[in-house]
């Protein structure tokens, strides 16, 4: 299963392999603002701002199986 942390782990990747050292801001809603939340906490020191809209900080079990 692909975690949201493995999701911003390759999203950072991804943005040292651009040469991009530092974010203004992480904007995202569902799973983007649980991914808000996720590269605020692992990533404080690139992350200038965040803005996470109707995110919860885990998926509840019944809405994960809802999605598959």
């Amino acid at each position: 299963m692909v975690t949201v942390w493995d999701m911003i782990r390759a999203q950072f990747h991804m943005l040292d392999y651009l040469g991009i050292d530092r974010v203004h801001a992480v904007v995202g809603s569902s799973l983007g603002g649980m991914q808000a939340l996720a590269a605020a906490s692992m990533y404080s020191d690139r992350v200038g701002r965040i803005v996470s809209i109707s995110a919860a900080t885990r998926s509840h079990p019944y809405s994960i199986a809802w999605r598959h």
